[in-house]
């Protein structure tokens, strides 16, 4: 039914899936679920990604900003008129000076960190204190310590990987303070009274850590990017690498993976000799290791803009994009050297049947195919020279 070349070119395919997928095991997965994050924890987290960025979109910081003053009003009316009015004075500040240079944008970008990260801790330190006074009044103190908890997912993803020992001892006091609230029970059946000095000694050790680490004394990290680092931690550990991860409101996921296409390809004419390339180019396509940084480490791949060789139309990288279906490839996050210091995001483009459509690239200097895509490997992206 088939050559005996065919044959053998499906083995050589077989293979060539065997070697490759066993090193881009991790990227199988096509969907990525969002996070669903209390609204001053998704602004805090989106703020800390932008104000990473160069340039940073100050209109986007002061929207978080907003999120989080709006969360610390429901608490304390004061401390959120306060945290505003300086984030606010701080930004308008240099927007007016004309002179500002790069020193200037780095200093007022970690000014408003270390000013959320504050607000953040102290919004978190009144629900605990608030769910503590209020322990006999049923769900008024369930709310509050609700309201705790889904705001310490703020720092919770750097504690865990730079201070794990305290990530671990203080997850357990969590667990404490809901264990302690008691239950009225069903029709007073099953009655269990608030433990009010097990809840008090779990909330102090967490209210003591926040204070010791990112209240009022907080300040970010020298020279490193900004972020909640307990620089305070008896048990912090300063060597520890914190994973890449994408702010909230990202979208980078891949449609459901095309139907294998090798024998449909072959009774359409395909000569058999290059169906093994195709399906291992298909493989390259999808998978994150021509590159380096935040695209090998997110598991990001050509795939995810282009889609099946076409364009993404829901792609969105907050501080990356303008609007779905671009992003920023001249920026400083994927690959430094590349940054132009400009907010230009780009459409995607359809690569399909590109290489009917020579000179490549937006401006059309590139005359080589493969020089276009070694240039996006390597100078858009950071990744390695490609063999």
């Amino acid at each position: 039914m088939f050559s005996k070349r065919y044959k053998w070119s499906i083995v050589g395919v077989i293979l060539a899936v065997i070697i490759l997928g066993s090193s881009v095991m991790k990227a199988n997965a096509h969907i990525i679920p969002p996070e669903n994050f209390h609204p001053a924890t998704e602004g805090y987290r989106r703020m800390m990604f932008i104000l990473n960025l160069n340039p940073v979109l100050w209109d986007e910081v002061k929207k978080d900003a907003k999120m989080i003053t709006k969360e610390l009003h429901k608490i304390d009316p004061d401390q959120a008129m306060a945290y505003h009015n300086a984030v606010d004075g701080a930004i308008m500040k240099l927007a007016s000076n004309e002179e500002a240079g790069p020193d200037d944008r780095k200093a007022t970008a970690r000014f408003v960190f270390e000013h959320s990260t504050r607000a953040i801790s102290q919004a978190i330190t009144l629900n605990l204190n608030a769910a503590e006074k209020q322990l006999s009044g049923g769900q008024s103190a369930s709310k509050h310590l609700n309201e705790a908890r889904q705001m310490w997912a703020s720092f919770d993803y750097e504690i865990k990987h730079v201070d794990n020992s305290a990530h671990r001892r203080l997850g357990r006091n969590w667990l404490e303070l809901t264990s302690s609230l008691g239950t009225s029970g069903i029709m007073g059946v099953g009655k269990v009274a608030p433990q009010k000095s097990k809840f008090k000694k779990a909330a102090k050790n967490i209210t003591g850590y926040l204070e010791e680490n990112f209240a009022a004394s907080f300040h970010a990290a020298e020279k490193k990017k900004l972020a909640p680092l307990p620089l305070a931690s008896s048990t912090y550990d300063a060597s520890a690498r914190i994973p890449i991860k994408l702010p909230p409101g990202n979208n980078i996921n891949k449609q459901v993976p095309r139907p294998r296409q090798i024998l449909n390809m072959a009774s359409r004419g395909v000569a058999e000799d290059e169906t093994p390339l195709i399906a291992l180019g298909d493989m390259v396509f999808d998978s994150s290791r021509p590159f380096k940084g935040p695209m090998r480490e997110l598991q990001m791949s050509c795939n995810n803009c282009h889609n099946k060789g076409v364009t993404n139309p829901n792609l969105f990288i907050p501080g990356l994009s303008k609007y779905p279906g671009g992003v920023d490839i001249s920026s400083s996050y994927f690959a430094p050297h590349a940054n132009n210091g400009h907010f230009d995001p780009m459409d995607v483009p359809d690569l399909r049947g590109i290489r009917y459509t020579g000179p490549y690239g937006r401006d059309g200097r590139t005359a080589s195919l493969r020089e276009f895509i070694r240039n996006g490997i390597m100078h858009e992206f950071n990744g390695p020279e490609p063999d």
